[in-house]
């Protein structure tokens, strides 16, 4: 029986460490990191080679309390975004729910068990489904905590009523064990050892089931966020071919255009004043004299500030570009024409917003420096910015397709190991980007 309380020990110490772990990488963010997976799993056998020690030497609780405490932020401080007051707070309120997991367990045994106070605690038998019960009052605590207070809903409706119904099941399982138990120790029964053998299968399962179900969770939404990008990396496509079907179409009107004012002329000499304004107005109208092309050289800065200039003057916008590309940009086209396309589209619904014609301006420069491509933009806006907790700017826009420029805007320039800076001064609103240059000559 000793070696089974041992053996139980040690089981129900690998159960604490799975439940925290689910329950604080659920709420807080993985950092990115190189070797944080073998930085994980040195952690949680740190925490739980002392704890176990510690449980071996017979420390006092506070003692045992402090060491869970240590290591549990340390784990929380090294693997996840967050800074070390709100690891303190999560890993404080999870030391919180272990005590109220206690508390509850407590409660249930008493009220629905004929068990006394002093068989709880000391009882040697009854310490195997006491403390199973208290590892589901933890997990269900921890679960309730996690998913209301998670990053992200990783759980739908189906899920959590599923682990709802495994938690109901396994405090059902667990009084009826008790009760079991009450009666073989009164008849001193060897069946006992066969009771506490099931206990401690159905409480693996139990452990194994959350497990299961936070890990399909976590699946879940990766695959939602990897449809996302697919979705949206399909439609930056999309917009990018027509761009570039757009300025080739344009470039083809231009190259065309010597043939136009041919006929115009011969028009003019042959005194056909009818024939000459009835061409001039078909020309008019399938043709707008207004749409410029820029020529920067690289097709894709071409399409976007064609297309983009055009808007501004629609919307009767200034617009001063000053572009001077490097050889190499280390953006793909598609990407170039996501960031670009982002940065143009926040500037011109930003000075849409301006009732006063006379204030919407756009000032816009892209050039090598130093080494990097630094592609900056300013606009005029209305002075009204919304940001989140973390003092992270947020999009205005309010349709449903909208509101991710800014998002997107950063992930582009960091996938490339860029830097960002988005600030604003009084109605000028900036965004300031740089980006490292490879097997670029500066010029």
């Amino acid at each position: 029986m000793n070696y089974l309380s041992i053996a139980w020990e040690l089981l129900i110490n690998l159960f604490e460490v799975i439940i925290f772990y689910l329950y604080i990488s659920t709420i807080l963010t993985p950092k990115k990191m190189k070797n944080w997976n073998l930085t994980r799993w040195i952690l949680l056998a740190l925490r739980y080679s002392v704890i176990t020690i510690g449980n071996a030497l017979e420390l006092t609780s506070a003692c045992t309390v402090i060491l869970a405490f240590s290591f549990n932020f340390l784990i929380t401080y090294f693997l996840f975004n967050a800074p070390k007051i709100l690891c303190i707070f999560w890993v404080g309120v999870h030391s919180i729910l272990g005590i109220a997991g206690e508390l509850t367990s407590y409660f249930l045994l008493i009220t629905f068990t004929p068990m006394q106070p002093d068989e709880i605690f000391m009882g040697e038998a009854y310490r195997f489904l006491c403390t199973t019960l208290y590892i589901i009052c933890l997990a269900a605590l921890s679960f309730f905590v996690s998913t209301t207070f998670s990053r992200k809903p990783l759980l739908d409706i189906k899920q959590k009523l599923f682990v709802f119904l495994t938690i109901v099941l396994g405090i059902i399982l667990t009084h009826s064990f008790l009760y079991i138990m009450v009666e073989l120790e009164s008849h001193q029964s060897t069946f006992m050892n066969v009771i506490i053998f099931a206990n401690a299968l159905f409480l693996g399962f139990f452990i194994f089931i959350l497990v299961y179900i936070f890990e399909l969770a976590h699946a879940t939404q990766k695959n939602i966020e990897l449809q996302e990008r697919t979705q949206l990396l399909e439609l930056e496509t999309q917009q990018y071919n027509n761009l570039l079907n757009t300025t080739e179409s344009l470039r083809a009107i231009k190259h065309d255009v010597h043939h136009h004012l041919a006929t115009i002329q011969g028009l003019i000499q042959t005194n056909n004043q009818a024939k000459l304004i009835q061409y001039l107005n078909e020309y008019e109208v399938h043709f707008n004299l207004d749409y410029s092309v820029s020529t920067t050289g690289n097709i894709v800065v071409d399409s976007i500030l064609s297309a983009k200039s055009f808007l501004a003057k629609q919307q009767v916008t200034t617009l001063e570009i000053s572009v001077l590309l490097p050889d190499f940009i280390p953006f793909s086209d598609v990407a170039l024409s996501a960031l670009l396309g982002n940065l143009f589209d926040n500037a011109l619904e930003a000075c849409k917003r301006l009732s006063d014609e006379q204030q919407r301006w756009i000032l816009f420069q892209m050039k090598a420096q130093e080494n990097m491509l630094v592609i900056h933009i300013e606009n005029s806006f209305d002075g009204i910015v919304k940001k989140d907790k973390h003092d992270s700017y947020l999009s205005r826009k309010k349709e449903p397709s909208h509101g991710i420029g800014l998002k997107r805007i950063h992930t582009l320039v960091d996938e490339v190991n860029g830097f960002t800076e988005i600030r604003h001064n009084n109605n000028t609103f900036i965004v300031h980007i740089m980006v490292p240059l490879e097997n670029t000559n500066e010029f």
